[in-house]
């Protein structure tokens, strides 16, 4: 019997928001600050008498205004590490001419949308990091939740890295796992006893809840094929390279050996 799971990580040990929320809490967050920035922006007349550009200014503050909110400090903090001099000082500027009604330094419509491009990239590769250190993480974690459990684990990386599979074996028992960069688990359970497997799915992801994950099973499918299900038969064929490239390893060392004893 076979069981298979997909998971929504909603959060991990070291993120405060996991990558499968975090672009819509922050495209939540800039609408709701938005419409404030907008009117702040209509209301600085040394900003409009200037001829800087309202929509770009109010995209530009309302993005580093809602990277502050809590949720999204680590990805604050990655931008933060990527933006240059320039961008930061158009920031300070456009802040403190909101603050106080008035521009105290020369801040062309240039500057703005050049400041605009960049945080949206800066943005857009922090985010990026993150999902690649989330996606490390929840691997990690899971071979050694297995391992403690009693299987042979093995890790590849599929697609460019933005897949990681797992395939750990116990006697007859299969546990193979898709991790995504964008914050989903995929289990799939094969060559257990009818009951076992979701018993053994339960217990593997309290433990993951142990080490301090929010999980949240968006599907669930029982199989009645003891050999497993799709993710099974796909994760067996990507590794079966692996498997072939040890075996003629082994085959090679055996030879070397049988050549030293001679």
């Amino acid at each position: 019997m076979s069981e298979l799971s997909k998971s929504f990580i909603k959060a991990i040990p070291f993120s405060l928001l996991s990558t499968v929320y975090r672009s819509s809490v922050l495209g939540n967050a800039i609408r709701a600050i938005g419409r404030e920035i907008a009117t702040q922006v209509a209301a600085t007349k040394q900003m409009t008498a200037n001829g800087l550009l309202a929509s770009c200014t109010t995209q530009l503050i309302s993005l580093n205004r809602a990277l502050k909110i809590p949720e999204l400090s680590q990805l604050d903090c990655e931008t933060l590490k990527q933006l240059t001099h320039s961008t930061v000082a158009t920031l300070q500027h456009l802040q403190g001419a909101l603050d106080t009604g008035r521009l105290t330094k020369t801040v062309t419509a240039g500057q703005i949308t050049s400041a605009l491009n960049e945080m949206t990239t800066a943005v857009q590769t922090a985010h990026q990091t993150l999902a690649k250190q989330e996606q490390r993480t929840v691997t990690d974690d899971l071979r050694s939740v297995l391992a403690n459990r009693g299987y042979t684990v093995h890790i590849k990386e599929s697609l460019a890295g933005r897949m990681r599979l797992i395939r750990a074996r116990r006697k007859e028992n299969v546990v193979a796992a898709r991790i995504t960069d964008t914050g989903t688990l995929e289990l799939d359970l094969a060559g257990f006893e009818a009951g076992k497997c979701t018993q053994e799915r339960q217990a593997i992801i309290e433990q993951l809840e142990q080490r301090g994950y929010q999980i949240h099973i968006d599907q669930q499918v029982v199989h009645n094929r003891r050999e497993g299900g799709e993710i099974v038969k796909a994760i067996e064929d990507e590794f079966q390279e692996i498997d072939e490239r040890f075996r003629r390893l082994n085959l090679a060392k055996a030879q070397r050996n049988l050549r030293v004893r001679r």
